[in-house]
């Protein structure tokens, strides 16, 4: 029985599919960025350099100012930022990465031939959806080429043994996404650290008083700390439940005759996570992406390779 995953995956409508789950998460990564800018980039030109400008004498002379204190403003920034954080990206980042899931797991659903979990899943997106995405996706990437082969052909060899060939690939999402998740958690670490040091270090330099440390060193911080600390958070349970997928995933393909009901269980486990994972900026995927794929693919062709040897 021929297991037909790479035809599937790369019809077109596979490709559409992917490119329109790339482009949903893309925009919800985009909206996070745009937010940061404001809340790191922005709060660092007004309280390290914009705020110290303002009270230099010398600088005020040159440019005719009053001298003035923007304390205050930038803690009430700080504080609208915070706002916008709970009131929209709360709401509309969680919308628009469930959304991407569903479209990925329609592409799974498809490609791998594995029914629709309408109980854990909900409703499909519909096709205008999918269709608008892609080509937003499209305009910007004429080149689908980096779609192609999403899975690696190799399991096409496992001709008898279709559902070991969709839990290779199962296993594929997951030591991909593993990966690079530690990879952006050390990152995510190493900034939070920087920062918080940086932060402590000029308060001490200065002598800053309890009031005016938190003034000007925690209220400005906040929202970048916030969201380091978040995503570390969702990123660490996000690694530690495929870590444990994965040990599931790996006791399955090493049985005889593993059943398409485990291939459905761990694909609903597949979702779930997918929806709730923190999502992972794309320039840090790209970095990442061509040692990423490589591993992987070597260790499903090594797993071909072992299956039918035997």
């Amino acid at each position: 029985m021929m297991t037909n995953i790479n035809v599937r995956q790369n019809e077109r409508i596979s490709l559409e599919r992917i490119a329109a789950q790339r482009q949903t998460y893309s925009e919800a990564k985009l909206r996070i960025g745009i937010y940061l800018v404001f809340s790191v980039f922005i709060m660092i030109l007004l309280n390290f350099i914009a705020k110290p400008l303002l009270i230099n004498d010398e600088f005020l002379n040159i440019i005719g100012f009053k001298k003035i204190d923007i304390t205050n403003y930038i803690a009430i920034y700080a504080l609208l930022l915070s706002f916008v954080e709970l009131v929209y990206l709360k709401k509309i980042i969680p919308s628009m990465k469930e959304k991407g899931a569903k479209i990925q797991e329609i592409f799974d659903c498809y490609a791998l031939d594995i029914k629709w979990n309408k109980v854990i899943c909900g409703s499909e997106v519909n096709d205008f959806d999918i269709k608008t995405a892609s080509d937003a996706y499209q305009k910007k990437h004429s080149n689908w080429e980096d779609l192609v082969d999403w899975y690696t052909p190799s399991v096409e060899v496992l001709q008898e043994s279709k559902v070991k060939a969709t839990l290779l690939c199962q296993q594929e999402n997951l030591s991909w996404d593993l990966a690079q998740r530690k990879s952006f958690v050390s990152l995510v670490n190493l900034i939070t650290f920087s920062f918080v040091f940086i932060s402590f270090s000029i308060s001490i330099y200065y002598g800053l008083t309890l009031e005016s440390f938190i003034l000007s060193v925690v209220i400005p911080c906040w929202p970048l700390v916030n969201f380091c600390v978040v995503n570390n958070y969702e990123n660490s349970e996000s690694i530690r439940d495929k870590k444990g997928l994965a040990t599931v995933i790996d006791a399955a393909i090493a049985e005889s005759n593993p059943t398409r009901k485990t291939v459905r269980n761990v694909q609903d486990l597949i979702y779930l996570n997918r929806k709730n994972n923190a999502l992972i900026f794309d320039w840090f995927y790209k970095i990442h992406k061509g040692t990423n794929q490589r591993a992987v693919s070597y260790a499903t062709d090594n797993s071909v390779n072992n299956d039918t040897s035997r």
